[in-house]
């Protein structure tokens, strides 16, 4: 168990920095963050909202299974406000599943800039926490 959490943690961190650096050679200025955090099987994911729509970073997300046995690589690819006011955005990822899980892109919907972080629930024990910043 301890093993296949070093390794988890080890593909989280790979993928993080990947997922950054093309990002930033963009030259885009950084115009706010986003971390998300799984309380079901857990997982965390966090990055920077660039100026032009785009998105960086990423992390881990156990998704699945009621034992955790499939971890999924998620990395942050647009945002976009979804609100005439601009007061909240929709900000998706696109996954890539490990040890045959599924795969593919989701979004977030009306998440608010300011203020504390919102908890979205997709049923029971599927409990997220997401927080945006914007400079």
């Amino acid at each position: 168990m301890r093993i296949r959490r070093l390794i988890a943690a080890a593909v989280v961190v790979a993928a993080t920095l990947g997922s950054v650096a093309p990002t930033l050679a963009a030259g885009s200025p950084v115009a706010g963050t986003f971390t998300l955090a799984d309380h079901g099987q857990g997982g965390w994911a966090g990055g920077p909202l660039y100026a032009d729509g785009t998105a960086g970073g990423g992390g881990g997300v156990s998704f699945s299974t009621p034992d955790g046995q499939f971890v999924q690589v998620i990395h942050a690819t647009s945002w976009s406000f979804d609100s005439a006011d601009h007061s909240t955005i929709q900000l998706c990822f696109s996954t890539k599943g490990l040890q045959n899980a599924p795969s593919g892109p989701f979004c977030f919907d009306h998440l608010p800039v300011t203020g504390g972080p919102i908890v979205v629930s997709e049923g029971p024990g599927d409990i997220t926490t997401i927080r945006v910043s914007f400079h």
